[in-house]
């Protein structure tokens, strides 16, 4: 009986903790949370820091070994590869630009995941990581419903993350409004572009200052679709503008969005 209960006692102390962690998580991340953005795969977790500081606080996932990218989606190697319908991958393509047929044809595409922080000549790159440090962009490319089979005519789309502070931190109305989400879009007509990485038309020149090979791939696309900065389902700071926010109930500045 004393086994009984020493054995219950140790299981409901377990359950609390799990609950405390869950809660204190929730606490600090609870607008990305309660929007799943992002979304962790296969078995990874929200990266949580107490730090206000932390650039990737709420905004990136933890993964396990076999998998990577920001939100955990990326193969590490061709044994991390689920069985799709039944049959095994013959390839992880992770670490590949291109994509392949059957991933243009899958549902979400191929899958590309980009974080702020690596040099380069490009201005406006290097602006934007300016202000979004380690921000990391989900990006996908598949076929058109509209021109099937067609690489000349893709479909891309693009969701960015940033970092947040802690929301368990107060004032909380200072953070009732700071989501991970910055921005969502797509573009249409697009292909990729094989071009010589010194000769990079204007305003793109040396645009693959990181590699030594002799040619680089360019995504152009013809259409811009829509961008939303920040995405519709984000409520927006008191005073919104494209760089600002107003004063919050408080009287205290907001941050993002």
């Amino acid at each position: 009986m004393k086994a009984l209960i020493l054995l219950t006692a140790i299981v409901t102390q377990r359950r609390h903790s799990h609950f405390a962690v869950a809660q204190t998580l929730y606490e600090k991340c609870y607008n990305g949370i309660n929007n799943d953005k992002p979304h962790c795969y296969n078995n990874g977790t929200l990266h949580v820091e107490g730090n206000t500081k932390d650039p990737v606080n709420c905004a990136t996932c933890d993964c396990p070994k076999e998998w990577k990218g920001a939100d955990c989606k990326l193969c590490a190697s061709l044994d991390s590869c689920p069985l799709r319908n039944g049959t095994e991958a013959d390839s992880c393509t992770s670490d590949t630009l291109l994509p392949r047929f059957l991933e243009l044809t899958e549902t979400e595409g191929k899958q590309y995941r980009c974080t702020c922080g690596l040099p380069t000549d490009i201005y406006s790159a290097n602006l934007v990581c300016s202000q979004l440090p380690m921000a990391n962009y989900h990006v996908s490319v598949s076929y058109d419903p509209d021109y099937p089979l067609d690489q000349k005519n893709l479909v891309t789309k693009n969701v960015s993350y940033a970092g947040i502070p802690s929301q368990a931190n107060l004032p909380k109305l200072h953070y009732k409004t700071a989501y991970p989400e910055v921005s969502e879009g797509y573009w249409k007509g697009c292909q990729w572009v094989q071009e010589d990485c010194g000769k990079c038309p204007s305003p793109y020149p040396n645009a693959c200052p990181w590699t030594t090979d002799d040619l680089c791939y360019t995504m152009r696309c013809s259409d811009t679709g829509a961008v939303q900065c920040p995405p519709s389902y984000v409520q927006k700071c008191p005073g919104y503008t494209l760089d600002s926010c107003g004063p919050s109930p408080d009287k205290v500045a907001q941050g993002r969005s």
